[in-house]
């Protein structure tokens, strides 16, 4: 079983939060449930704080590093209408041997219904600001990302089945 299809309190329970909201009037679609858009406005807000955690904040990326994604994967599994609480929360997924590119998976629950609403998997690759380039990630933040690795790695359900292709390079 992987965390699409457990139970979503076993996911609530087992994977880090990063972030939980009310889902607003201005976030509904003329069909009464949340737009897309509004998905990757949550996503797009799970990844800074994604990042913040793994030591890529505000601060890092003034001092010239940063990600690029590559690629993204939405699975839309459940509906999520207005006034419901959704929960972001994530699974690092592996890094490429070059120890550029990481691969992690959100897990939106949506908590006033108990279920997993969404996934969405990425692929993003460190770069250089300055040369616009993919560059391997500092050793502390990669100190960093193979720690929360280890610890997902232990969890009691299955990664999600990989939609993305990690190119060593």
């Amino acid at each position: 079983r992987t965390a699409t299809t457990m139970n979503a309190e076993v996911v609530v329970n087992s994977l880090p939060l990063l972030l939980s909201e009310e889902v607003s009037d201005s976030a509904v679609d003329l069909f009464g449930h949340m737009n897309i858009c509004h998905y990757m406005a949550i996503y797009e807000k799970a990844e800074w704080m994604l990042l913040d955690v793994l030591g890529m904040g505000t601060d890092y990326y003034k001092a010239g590093g940063g990600v690029f994604n590559l690629t993204q994967h939405i699975d839309y599994l459940k509906e999520v209408r207005k006034g419901d609480t959704v929960a972001v929360h994530y699974r690092l997924l592996g890094r490429s041997t070059s120890k550029k590119r990481l691969r992690f998976v959100f897990v939106m629950v949506n908590t006033s219904a108990g279920v997993v609403a969404s996934t969405l998997q990425c692929l993003c690759t460190h770069i250089s600001l300055a040369t616009r380039r993919s560059s391997a990630f500092p050793d502390r933040i990669l100190a960093t990302i193979e720690e929360h690795l280890a610890q997902h790695k232990a969890l009691p359900f299955a990664e999600p089945p990989s939609v993305l292709c990690m190119d060593p390079n």
